[in-house]
């Protein structure tokens, strides 16, 4: 049975994978090729590791075992991917045309699994295709005597898929509606801003308070006094906007507003009477900044401005994405290689919080933490209470996050399940569903 590959026929892949015993992947061996290849085998494996982790869920135990023709495990079938839910085989095609990739280099450039056959064919002539099939057929039969060892039921999975006409079907039924309706909901911009800005921002005091001007801030009442003066300057020259949530790493009961890009915070508990208790509260921010300053992003500044007859505590954030949305974006967008990317910082980050802090819990999980320049970077203060989680491990947080964002999506699970895979076993393990 042939899959189909076309992004809009997503659920009728999914539906013949996920009974699959074999996998057979035909990829154009040209190097022009290489690119579109990839991608489509990455999200290929996403799906079949997020398959055989559910399955290894349902079965409550690990990988099937691979055996050979006397029933004793020997590794055939385990000495390939046993995290996924069925053997892949990669058949390179197009072997006889000029500066086609050999096998091995193809499978380099696929990034699989060193141990993942890759069969050459000239299907146009017939040279190889013969080769794909057996191998296939061979290692197909050593799943399902595999799956019978471990308890199987063959005769249940084979009644509900007894013929092709049967399985288009099933799958034309998921389309027209005759069997019970199957709700996907793509992630989009707007769920993934949602999930890190789940705060209730005071907008009737942002609308209201007297913004800093950076001509009237007097000496003393800006941390750091140099260059946190020229940030200043710098942020207060854009349009402010209001958004109707804060950033989840913002302090406790925030007032929030952006500046193209850059962002000013304060707080109901950042107002004092005078100018002294408003100056004694900086320097005891600074003061927990500087605990780690290793982890101050460039551009932060803290400043007392006057605000009407009262004095007000800011906090300046220079433009940075965090740990978090960079992921969600990668996730919106089908980016494999970004969601990797983002979930190899998490790594790095992680580390460095650990280091500085004893912890790698923040204020905002991994909301409150960014990429500098290569250098990680705190946006939250950095101690308790902000985000109203009182503090999250970053690569826990990361991955509910993500978890959430996917629920419905199958598409952005696969890139998810291919990205934590990627990262090397340094981040994060491969989300399973919840039901």
């Amino acid at each position: 049975m042939s899959v189909p590959g076309q992004p809009q026929l997503l659920h009728r892949r999914k539906y013949l994978l996920e009974t699959a015993d074999v996998v057979v992947f035909v990829a154009d061996s040209q190097p022009a090729s290489v690119e579109e290849n990839r991608e489509s085998v990455t999200t290929l494996v996403g799906i079949l590791r997020d398959l055989g982790a559910r399955a290894q869920t349902a079965r409550g135990d690990g990988p099937l075992p691979g055996v050979n023709d006397d029933g004793v495990d020997d590794g055939v079938g385990g000495d390939l991917d046993r995290d996924l839910s069925a053997p892949l085989v990669i058949q390179a095609n197009k072997q006889d045309l000029p500066g086609a990739l050999r096998p091995r280099v193809l499978s380099v450039e696929l990034d699989v699994p060193v141990t993942t056959p890759v069969v050459p064919a000239v299907a146009q002539a017939g040279r190889g295709v013969m080769d794909t099939f057996v191998l296939a057929a061979r290692l197909a039969t050593d799943r399902v005597r595999a799956l019978v060892l471990g308890g199987g039921k063959l005769a249940t999975i084979a009644e509900e898929h007894t013929s092709a006409s049967a399985l288009h079907g099933a799958m034309l039924a998921l389309e027209t509606g005759t069997s019970a309706p199957v709700v996907r909901l793509a992630i989009t911009d707007e769920t993934a801003r949602s999930l890190v800005r789940r705060r209730a921002n005071d907008i009737a005091a942002a609308r209201s308070c007297q913004l800093p001007r950076p001509e009237t801030l007097l000496a003393g009442h800006v941390w750091p006094p140099v260059k946190g003066r020229a940030a200043v300057a710098t942020a207060m020259a854009g349009d402010a906007e209001i958004p109707e949530h804060a950033i989840d790493w913002a302090p406790d009961e925030p007032l929030e507003i952006g500046l193209e890009g850059w962002t000013l915070h304060s707080s109901s508990r950042w107002t004092f009477p005078n100018e002294s208790a408003a100056r004694a509260e900086l320097l005891v921010t600074a003061r927990r900044l500087l605990v780690a300053p290793e982890l101050v992003p460039e551009g932060r500044a803290l400043l007392v401005a006057t605000d009407g007859d009262a004095y007000r505590l800011w906090m300046l954030t220079p433009p940075l994405t965090s740990l978090a949305s960079r992921l969600l974006d990668a996730l919106v967008r089908r980016d494999v290689a970004a969601a990797t990317a983002a979930l190899d910082d998490v790594a790095t980050a992680r580390a460095a919080v650990l280091s500085a802090r004893g912890t790698p819990a923040l204020p905002g999980g991994s909301s409150g933490v960014a990429m500098q320049d290569q250098r990680v970077v705190l946006l939250s203060l950095g101690h308790g209470g902000e985000g109203g989680e009182g503090g999250q491990p970053i690569d826990e947080h990361v991955l509910a996050l993500a978890e959430q964002a996917v629920a419905g999506d199958d598409e952005a699970r696969a890139v998810l399940v291919a990205a934590c895979s990627g990262t090397n076993g340094r981040t994060a393990r491969p989300p399973r569903r919840g039901g």
